[in-house]
């Protein structure tokens, strides 16, 4: 009735108002229907209701079944008032204490009239043993003085076996879910890729799906978030100052970082924790540029690239977004990933399982980089931005750059060629040593979150 009302009054009023285009709708209805509440009915089963002792007193049925019948739930424990006494009460005009259980043994009796009546307790709560309700106490008592006794229903202790003991229990399988291959993604990003690799179901939820987790509800800052913030203070470190030697480089990284944290004084982890953090980060950050870095290095930071690799099925478009690149003087590139968290590990990135550096190598092969027409590899590395007294840790990746990208590249064409198969199915977590560490999606495939 009151949605009617509300498009009824606004139906009066829509003759006085001016013409609007479609783009002042969306602005107009915001407007109009702040203030306004909807409460959604609660879904019930048509012929069943669960009703507290008040809600009973007015209600008639075919079938009732009086729960709870155990003593201290009802009738209720009566506690001691620690502010009003007996005669307190009684002087101030408030009911006895007691007028709590005479309600309760009148909705009892109520209830108890009812054509067809189940009395159900619980023999145990929570492993400690209870006692009946005096209502039970006092029928049981009356009823054997006649020969008398309360009927048992036996069929409600074997409901209960049933329950426990289901007669052909069929544990479901774990999903293997096969799109068609139409709808299979055909352009992913080198962070995708190992999800791909790591729970291949995982990648189906997020891209062919379009499942995506939500936000808990006063959520704080998490690492990915804390992670965004340093990788934006690290990109506009080198867009104002792109020589780390200038002696305000250290000022001019914290007062970026200091400006972007500003922004969640709120939050207790950022302002105790995190801006400390950053300031050791941001030290050894400086210091490791001016050891390290040598004179005419050129410097791209979240650098986007791209390659096209062609199969049967058509192109797929691998895409990546670098944390950073360098240029040196003889001509090679130096691809730096930064990591807030711990960094994969060396015989993950050679086996595959974390092709991230290596597939931007492949890219870099490939020219995919804007603005970066080398194709020759110096290093790949790591940077652990760790904020510790130490601020971090550089780890370069063992082996051959150039061997480690083509082998990933390798890698990456087969996986494309296993999927472009209808009956490839997108299992979750093939190998449960290997799975991600950080899981939106293993509810929905009924495993477990954690290794």
């Amino acid at each position: 009735m009151r949605r009617r009302a509300f498009f009824e009054t606004l139906e009066e009023a829509a003759s006085d108002f001016p013409p609007l285009s479609f783009t002042d709708y969306p602005a107009l209805l915001e407007e109009l229907f702040h203030g306004q509440s909807l409460r959604a009915r609660a879904q019930k089963h048509p012929r069943l209701s669960i009703l507290g002792p008040i809600e009973a007193r007015l209600f008639h049925a075919d079938v009732m079944i009086l729960g709870g019948l155990n003593e201290g739930t009802w009738p209720p424990e009566i506690d001691t008032d620690p502010w009003l006494n007996r005669s307190m009460r009684q002087d101030m005009g408030f009911p006895s204490p007691e007028r709590r259980i005479g309600l309760s043994a009148h909705d009892f009796s109520q209830a108890f009239a009812s054509p067809k009546v189940y009395l159900t307790r619980a023999v145990k709560v929570n492993g400690t043993p209870t006692l009946a309700c005096r209502w039970l106490e006092r029928l049981e008592v009356y009823l054997k003085a006649w020969g008398r006794s309360l009927p048992q229903e036996s069929g409600v202790l074997e409901w209960g076996r049933h329950l426990d003991h289901p007669e052909n229990p069929e544990p479901s399988q774990p999903p293997l879910p096969r799109p068609p291959v139409g709808t299979r993604p055909r352009r992913l990003s080198v962070t995708q890729v190992e999800t791909w690799m790591r729970d291949p179901y995982a990648l189906y939820a997020r891209s062919i799906l379009s499942l995506s987790s939500l936000d808990p509800l006063n959520a704080q800052v998490d690492a990915a978030e804390r992670g965004t913030l340093i990788h934006a203070a690290l990109d506009q470190f080198f867009k104002v100052c792109p020589d780390p030697h200038h002696k305000h480089a250290l000022d001019s990284l914290l007062f970026i970082g200091k400006t972007l944290f500003d922004g969640y004084e709120d939050d207790s982890s950022m302002r105790v924790f995190w801006k400390p953090r950053f300031y050791h980060l941001a030290k050894w950050f400086v210091e490791t540029e001016r050891l390290t870095r040598l004179p005419g290095t050129q410097t791209f930071t979240e650098v986007r690239g791209k390659m096209t690799l062609c199969t049967p099925q058509g192109p797929f478009e691998c895409v990546a977004k670098a944390d950073r690149i360098d240029l040196l003087p003889d001509g090679r590139l130096r691809i730096i990933d930064y990591k807030t968290g711990l960094p994969p590990t060396d015989q993950d990135v050679t086996l595959g399982f974390s092709p991230q550096l290596p597939l931007e190598g492949a890219i870099a092969l490939h020219q995919g980089f804007e603005g970066i027409f080398s194709t020759t590899l110096e290093s790949l590395q790591f940077w652990w931005l760790k904020g510790g007294r130490e601020g971090g840790v550089i780890k370069t990746v063992p082996g051959d750059p150039h061997d480690l990208s083509l082998k990933a590249l390798e890698g990456l064409q087969r996986m494309i060629l296993l999927f472009e198969n209808e009956a490839t199915p997108y299992p979750a977590r093939p190998l449960l040593s290997k799975s991600l560490r950080y899981n939106d999606y293993a509810h929905l495939a009924r495993v477990s979150s954690s290794r």
